[in-house]
């Protein structure tokens, strides 16, 4: 009965927009691998006859949060991070969209059902969007390995980082999307969990781990489709690249100076989503840290 009540009087709400600013609320997609970027977007629209500044009308204080339960009734708990939330100026009848992520400000750390509700401030009113329900599940790794990286360089303290990469494969859409997560158990912290693209099921991907502790990936996105990409052991995306298997299949292996090698097939070059050039690779082709710039 509590949650019907709940549920009606945020429609209520949201209908009303007290006349002056609407916010609705979507997803792109409504289903997250555990840890990965909850990404929302927002829609505000000024339906005053002047523009409106949504920083100033909130009275200084953020223009924008959230309401997150699970099973539509447990409220969620916030972090102690606080929204980025941009500065957001609107004229009469103008409607703009910011995206927001979700995982930073919520304590959204375990597979569930949850439902979000975003609230807006506007001249000391605030203005509730209808709910939006989104899925957050886990799968297990396909690959992990755990490894100490030596410190960062722009470390004082000098600290080596304990770290556990591990690979998963999650259902996005009508596809099979490729993860990549590392973490600091230890810590319990969780660097990235970042999606490397789609992936096919005619071999394993490949990973390794060099001694700077940054991790190599190649694996078959497509048909004919390689993707190469690194890591640093904080989550920093180093290199991306992409090879077809033409004339034969893109091989990844380390040289003796511990440098990450792709050797084999065609490097392909991509603008605007189209192949620009085709390049084989040699026997001894340039390691994926030369990129071109």
């Amino acid at each position: 009965m509590a949650r019907t009540l709940w549920t009606a009087f945020l429609l209520l709400i949201a209908s009303k927009a007290w006349g002056q600013v609407g916010v609705d609320i979507r997803f792109e997609r409504r289903d997250f691998l555990l840890f990965e970027p909850i990404e929302l977007q927002v829609r505000i629209t000024n339906y005053m006859s002047e523009p409106i500044d949504m920083s100033r009308m909130s009275g200084g204080g953020s223009w924008l949060d959230f309401y997150v339960t699970a099973n539509e009734d447990e409220q969620i708990d916030p972090t102690e991070k606080q929204l980025k939330v941009p500065q957001l100026m609107l004229l009469p009848g103008e409607m703009k969209t910011v995206t927001v992520d979700l995982l930073p400000r919520f304590l959204l750390r375990e597979p569930g059902e949850y439902q979000v509700v975003a609230e807006v401030t506007h001249r000391g009113k605030t203005v509730n969007s209808k709910p939006a329900k989104f899925t957050i599940s886990n799968s297990p790794s396909i690959w992990q390995q755990e490894y100490t990286a030596p410190a960062d360089s722009k470390d004082p303290n000098k600290e080596v980082r304990p770290r556990l990469y591990s690979l998963h494969i999650h259902g996005v859409k009508q596809t099979h999307m490729l993860y990549l997560r590392i973490q600091n158990p230890e810590a319990h912290r969780v660097y990235c969990t970042t999606p490397l693209g789609d992936v096919v099921n005619y071999g394993d991907p490949k990973a390794r781990i060099d001694r700077q502790g940054n991790i190599h990936i190649l694996h078959q996105s497509g048909t004919r489709i390689f993707t190469y990409t690194s890591f640093s052991p904080n989550g920093k995306n180093l290199s991306t690249r992409f090879f077809s298997n033409v004339s034969s299949n893109p091989v990844m292996f380390a040289a003796s100076d511990d440098e990450t090698m792709v050797v084999g097939g065609e490097e392909l070059f991509e603008k605007d989503d189209k192949v620009e050039q085709v390049i084989p690779t040699a026997p001894l082709a340039r390691s994926p840290s030369q990129d071109r710039k």
